[in-house]
């Protein structure tokens, strides 16, 4: 009499049995006449029941133990560009991933920066700007400023200044002074004979006929 043969997915333990059982959710069998089934291994798993080989998990997924009838998505914050994987990987600083199950990660945009693993990027600084995929926001240098989330910084205008690095706003000119020049770090006072009255200007006003001043004077 011709024993019982069990076919590639299926498997018998016992002897005598009539009829053979299927491989369960996470296991696979690839050969016949099998007494038992194999559980997939990290990186593959097997939904069905009575099957001969294990799924690879594709990108943007992963097992990480064996015998599992799903894979795991990568969270947010990681990504994983290739099938089969045991883990995910972190974003690298610079860039970021807010959504689950991804292949890559995506880059901050200007202005804006993270850590490793971040789900998302933080404005920089006031004060302080980085380029896109940057991987650190830098400071302003002096003669300029930001507002925070800043790309790049701007110039202080004529008629102000700023003296220090990492500032994020410029100061008027004083009285008795001025500053015709974008992005400068101090303000020229008034020569003798000219005045300047009012802060945040450009220029000197000449004294009229009849009076005098010093240098660095506000009035005549």
């Amino acid at each position: 009499e011709t024993g019982l043969v069990c076919k590639a997915g299926t498997y018998s333990n016992e002897v005598g049995q009539s009829s053979c059982a299927a491989c369960k959710g996470g296991t696979a069998q690839s050969s016949n006449s099998s007494t038992l089934c194999i559980d997939c291994e990290a990186g593959k798993y097997q939904q069905a029941t009575g099957q001969a080989s294990c799924l690879v998990c594709e990108a943007g997924t992963y097992s990480n133990e064996t015998g599992q009838s799903s894979c795991n998505q990568c969270e947010g914050g990681t990504a994983q560009p290739f099938n089969s994987s045991t883990s995910c990987d972190d974003c690298e600083t610079g860039k970021y991933q807010q959504s689950t199950g991804q292949t890559s990660c995506v880059s901050c945009d200007g202005g804006k920066i993270s850590a490793s693993g971040a789900s998302s990027c933080s404005d920089c600084d006031a004060g302080t700007y980085s380029l896109p995929n940057a991987t650190s926001c830098l400071e302003c240098k002096a003669g300029k400023y930001s507002g925070s989330g800043a790309e790049f910084c701007s110039l202080c205008e004529a008629g102000k200044y700023n003296d220090e690095r990492g500032q994020s706003s410029c100061s008027d000119c004083e009285g008795g002074f001025a500053q015709p020049s974008n992005s400068s770090t101090s303000c020229d006072a008034c020569e003798a004979g000219r005045y300047q009255g009012a802060t945040g200007q450009a220029s000197c006003e000449s004294c009229e006929g009849g009076k005098i001043s010093a240098s660095g004077k506000s009035s005549c």
